[in-house]
């Protein structure tokens, strides 16, 4: 049974009554292909339009879809940064490395937590770090000697990010897909969904300070298009891995659960 005290139920409901309908079309073609297709092709089957307001996806649920047997984080939300420089200028301005194409611009990918200074590039380590009392987690920056270079200009105030994540993850579904290929394009079957309720954001607080919660920094270079060798910065995002989402949220069960 659905956990009673949850609220916006009937809205999980309609969604899974949603869900359902798509499960039982069977195998569907990607409307774009690349990572994101998995999610954009279900959001297009539910007849909701692309997006990029930082707001839940259907009906006040944020909905994360992701391919069978996948490895790869769940993304929770982007959050730019509170310091007043242009992050992603900065950051690949001043720790950033060539690209192995556009060898005149720079680029930048990093997975940093909180439990070790992470390699970013070739000379640079990040770590993050929570400061209870100042209310922030900031990012930590230090050469290849271990020497800080830079611990307040990139940081997330905690009312910040309390505010994007009560406002996109109160209620969350994922959903998972099975894939094939047929003459080079990927098509989708819906077999999966699960449902969630956000726990206190002091829970999120303390997951980052375990290292479960971490960002991923992700500045490349367009390869293609009107902006070709301009940078595409991607944001930077709080991640999680799939498993441990019971550690962040309470788990909803409906009465058809939809999820063996």
């Amino acid at each position: 049974m659905y956990n009673r005290g949850c609220f916006g139920i009937n809205n999980i409901l309609k969604l899974n009554k949603e869900f359902m309908r798509i499960k039982n079309m069977g195998w569907v073609r990607t409307v774009v292909n690349g990572s994101a297709g998995v999610g954009l092709t279900f959001e297009y089957l539910l007849g909701k339009e692309f997006d990029n307001e930082g707001l839940p996806d259907y009906e006040g649920i944020e909905i994360k879809a992701r391919r069978c047997y996948t490895k790869s984080l769940i993304n929770l939300f982007n959050g730019n940064p509170n310091s007043k420089e242009k992050v992603a200028q900065y950051l690949v301005n001043n720790y950033g490395y060539l690209d192995y194409i556009y060898k005149s611009c720079n680029v930048l990918s990093a997975e940093v937590d909180t439990l070790e200074k992470r390699k970013a590039g070739k000379n640079y380590k990040f770590i993050l770090k929570v400061f209870r009392k100042g209310r922030r987690v900031g990012l930590w920056i230090y050469d290849s000697d271990d020497n800080i270079m830079d611990g307040t200009t990139v940081y997330w105030t905690f009312d910040y990010l309390k505010e994007k994540l009560e406002t996109k993850l109160k209620l969350l579904a994922v959903v998972v897909a099975s894939r094939k290929f047929v003459d080079g394009i990927e098509y989708f079957h819906y077999v999966t969904i699960r449902y969630y309720q956000l726990k206190k954001f002091e829970t999120f607080i303390s997951l980052i300070e375990k290292g479960i919660i971490s960002i991923c920094i992700k500045i490349s270079v367009y390869r293609r298009g009107d902006k070709i060798g301009m940078i595409d910065d991607k944001g930077i995002s709080f991640r999680i891995k799939y498993e441990d989402l019971d550690k962040l949220f309470t788990r909803i069960k409906i009465e058809k659960d939809t999820y063996r």
